[in-house]
């Protein structure tokens, strides 16, 4: 079976500057950028626990 080693999730915000940064590295992300209204969020092959996890603490609202 192939598992992916990396796995980035992508989100345009209208707000980026109110993306906790500490809170993803928590969550187990490894980098955080920013390029103007986008975040990019790397994380290792746990990529779908960890959106679950950002998802959740949005009350679902992604």
């Amino acid at each position: 079976m192939h598992r992916p080693c990396i796995v980035r999730l992508r989100a345009v915000l209208a707000d980026p500057e109110r993306v906790d940064e500490a809170a993803l590295r928590d969550a187990g992300a490894s980098t955080v950028m920013r390029i103007g209204r986008v975040v990019h969020v790397v994380v290792g092959p746990e990529g779908g626990r960890i959106a679950g996890r950002i998802r959740a603490s949005l009350g679902g609202r992604v």
